[in-house]
């Protein structure tokens, strides 16, 4: 494109087709014309492939249990020769369809004991028929997922309940004697028990910082309301 701008610039004759697309357009050849549209096409190809990259980008990576259980899966099997199975190393080039859980860390937990627990049981509760048919290696079998999230959210339902149950009955004892030195140690232990909560937050679920934080202060604030209600009730006197 610059040499046909220097080459035009120097031709008195060639010179207005630098200042009038029309101009250019009825050059003999129409040379410029030509590479304009050979560059949009290139341009055209260009922007799909960013387009494309970014589609990939934006795909979830696998998980530390997924790759490993993939990377088993080819040294144990060998599907592909020495040269060609080394793709699996380069674990930062590997993106996954799977979409991520919520509670994608405390499933692969739980998943990895129902493993190490194999037996006939478990693969009856967790496994279909549908999935036991996918594969006939005794080594390889396949979870339903709903029937796993349903555990999953089962437990994390009696966690929950037990944070909400335990702290309760406990300043409630404490808080019976309305003694300043156990209204101290209530108070320890709604610290205590907020903690814990934040804890099981951070690893039963996906939660952000913002969320932990959130629900963090409502279960704080639940027990605060507790423990002045049941100060308050405590130090009421009825009028006759």
């Amino acid at each position: 494109m610059d040499e046909g701008d220097f080459h035009d610039e120097e031709n008195p004759r060639l010179k207005i087709c630098l200042q009038s697309r029309d101009k250019d357009d009825v050059q003999e050849g129409q040379p410029r014309r030509k590479l304009l549209l050979k560059i949009k096409g290139l341009l055209m190809e260009y922007d799909e492939v960013l387009v494309k990259a970014r589609e990939l980008i934006s795909l979830q990576r696998p998980s530390d249990r997924d790759y490993r259980s993939v990377k088993r899966w080819i040294h144990g099997n060998k599907p592909l020769v020495a040269d060609e199975e080394e793709y699996i190393h380069c674990k930062e080039d590997l993106v996954t369809l799977r979409r991520g859980r919520e509670c994608a860390g405390f499933d692969g937990f739980m998943e990895m004991l129902l493993q190490k627990t194999n037996c006939r049981l478990i693969r009856y509760i967790f496994c279909s028929r549908e999935l036991r048919q996918k594969s006939n290696d005794e080594h390889i079998y396949y979870f339903d997922q709903k029937r796993v999230d349903a555990l999953v959210s089962t437990i994390i339902m009696l966690v929950i309940i037990v944070l909400l149950v335990l702290p309760i009955v406990g300043m409630y004892r404490l808080s019976s004697d309305n003694t300043r030195a156990d209204t101290f140690t209530a108070i320890g232990v709604l610290i205590v028990f907020t903690l814990l909560f934040c804890a099981v937050m951070s690893m039963l679920t996906k939660a952000r910082r913002h969320e932990i934080f959130a629900a963090s202060a409502a279960y704080c604030a639940v027990l605060v309301v507790f423990i002045s209600n049941i100060n308050g009730y405590q130090n009421y006197t009825p009028v006759n």
